[in-house]
């Protein structure tokens, strides 16, 4: 028996150990390079592009396309697309859909079931969140800057989702990009036109591709965020703005820089008032707006400010109480319950307010209020997007204290029927 030509145990060990740390790595990379190529911004490289396109056309099995258009953005890119007459049916299926299937089979039979879903998670899945929503805001925002609504619905609305449809994502197809990445060359085109350009229309004889955006600007947890600007830009003026992810008026923003209590107040939209609080800042407007500390417990702390009331006409004040802590439990009425005070409001009793409205859901998009000897408040359903004005509960966890509204659900207001 030769013992030079036996291998240790140890050693079969050792060498699928390496395989797999060599694996584990290639399959980082892959995720960085794709999460880089999804966040450029920046011109485009259109020579690259250009013969990625033509590379996808040929895997695909078609003739190149005569003409390859540029555009600044999607929004000029669907104009582009409805204005031409010689662009023949689109090839998205056969550029894009059909390879895609085919390779995800073919990668799927080679791993296994288990096999490919850890692939997945350790390559494309990080990063399928994020360019879904950046993906669905920008179509979004393309067909209310087409159509100047903001429902989304109409004939118009719906010729421009059927161009959108017919749309490759270019670098917001990473996910998929990153999980294919090593794995062979059927998409080498896609991928190609992906590192070095921004969304393209694929037709029998004219393709669309359209610049990559100027600017992105989005916060920790990849949300598109931006106080003092757009968050999503593109050379010829379409933007998206946004603050933690929720779509604002540009108009909104710029008024950001002149704050004030009264402001905050007299903003109906409960989720703009919660940006409002978050700009502003909630020690400072607490401090602001003179409130004075009503109680203290295992719940957060119970704050009380004086509100004037110009449409009650008896000379009486108004009060907000906000409350800030951990937890929401309960919904408290300004001027419940207890002893009137020298301004003509009452003082709330917190234990026995806690004691007599409840919610009874969890679910705080709905909430059925229990109503108490006494009080103007009837039992029923207060719904998303009912509040009034000036009154109601500001709570919420630790760093998203919400006036007038329960932070898990937008929109939503708990209000007394009368005050």
């Amino acid at each position: 028996m030769n013992h030079a030509d036996t291998k240790h145990p140890d050693t079969g060990r050792a060498d699928r150990g390496r395989a797999d740390t060599g694996r584990v790595m290639k399959q980082s990379t892959a995720q960085e390079k794709w999460r880089s190529v999804a966040a450029a911004t920046g011109p485009a490289d259109r020579i690259a592009a250009e013969e990625g396109v033509r590379l996808a056309y040929r895997e695909a099995g078609l003739a190149e396309p005569g003409r390859v258009l540029w555009t600044d953005s999607p929004l000029s890119a669907v104009t582009l697309v409805r204005g031409l007459t010689d662009q023949g049916r689109s090839v998205r299926d056969a550029v894009r859909t059909r390879p895609w299937a085919d390779e995800r089979r073919r990668l799927h039979d080679a791993l296994g079931p288990a096999g490919w879903a850890a692939h997945w998670q350790s390559t494309g899945a990080h990063l399928w969140d994020l360019t879904r929503s950046l993906a669905d805001r920008i179509r979004a925002g393309v067909t209310e800057a087409v159509t100047w609504t903001g429902d989304g619905a109409g004939p118009e609305a719906t010729a421009v989702r059927l161009v959108l449809l017919d749309a490759v994502l270019g670098q917001h197809d990473a996910a998929w990009l990153a999980a294919f990445d090593g794995h062979g060359d059927r998409l080498a085109g896609l991928a190609a036109v992906a590192e070095h350009a921004g969304w393209w229309w694929p037709y029998e004889n004219v393709a669309v591709v359209c610049e990559r955006p100027v600017e992105l600007h989005r916060d920790e947890a990849g949300r598109l965020d931006r106080g003092d600007g757009p968050a999503l830009a593109f050379a010829d003026g379409f933007a998206l703005h946004a603050w933690r992810g929720m779509p604002v008026p540009a108009t909104f923003l710029a008024g950001l820089a002149g704050l004030t209590p009264e402001r905050i107040r007299d903003e109906e939209n409960a989720e703009l008032r919660r940006v409002m609080l978050e700009y502003y800042g909630y020690e400072r407007y607490l401090a602001a707006s003179g409130a004075r500390h009503e109680h203290r417990d295992e719940t957060g702390v119970l704050w009380r400010i004086e509100l004037a009331d110009e449409g009650r006409g008896d000379g009486r004040g108004r009060q907000l109480h906000a409350r800030a802590g951990r937890h929401p439990p309960h919904v408290l009425a300004p001027g419940a319950s207890g002893d009137a005070d020298r301004a003509g409001g009452r003082r709330l009793d917190l234990r026995a307010a806690r004691r007599r409205v409840r919610t009874t859901r969890p679910d705080l998009s709905v909430r059925r209020v229990r109503a108490w000897p006494g009080s103007s408040a009837a039992p029923g359903m207060v719904r998303r997007g009912e509040g009034s004005r000036r009154s109601g509960v500001a709570y919420g966890r630790r760093r998203r204290r919400v006036l007038g509204c329960a932070r898990r659900s937008p929109g939503t207001q708990h209000r007394r029927d009368r005050l």
